[in-house]
């Protein structure tokens, strides 16, 4: 799927009805960087609210990564715990944006709430088919979300009209 596909998709089917037209993705790729990465926005009310890109993410990784060495030298689990704590705490770029919405889509709406990964989790909370019921049961759960994730969950709840 392309890009313009993919968006159409988070940004008309998928999105909350409160939200349409107030949250827009943003994704590219540039031809300089490496392997072409880009960076990903999200833009609320025409403010850009989120931003990353992969020096971001690449800066992101090797911090955790150096912190994980000794615990787990050359392993594939360390990779899988330094790219889950990037994204933990908003580092990824665009590819990470695109596997993140693979996932999602080949997913329910529920194992999408509770995924290790933040992307997942902030595209799910913006989704329609999350209704202001299953939203109650979340309440308790935003504090426990990195900062940058927290946001959308503010978003949505505003948008829907529930008092945190």
């Amino acid at each position: 799927m392309t890009w313009s596909g993919v968006r159409k998709r988070l940004e008309e089917d998928l999105l909350a009805e409160c939200l349409r037209g107030r949250i827009q993705y943003f994704c590219t790729s540039y031809s300089k960087y490496f392997d072409h990465n880009g960076r990903v926005a999200v833009r609320f009310d025409g403010r850009e609210i989120f931003k990353s890109d992969y020096p971001d993410f690449y800066a992101g990784c090797d911090m955790h990564d150096t912190r994980l060495r000794k615990s787990f030298p050359k392993s594939a689990k360390r990779w899988k715990l330094v790219y889950n704590a990037a994204l933990h705490d908003g580092h990824f770029d665009q590819q990470c944006f695109y596997k993140a919405y693979r996932e999602f889509n080949d997913h329910s709406i529920i194992e999408n709430l509770n995924s290790e990964n933040a992307i997942i989790r902030m595209l799910a909370i913006l989704d329609r088919r999350v209704g202001k019921r299953q939203l109650l049961k979340l309440v308790g759960k935003i504090d426990e979300e990195p900062e940058w994730l927290r946001q959308f969950y503010i978003i949505r709840f505003e948008g829907e009209g529930i008092p945190l």
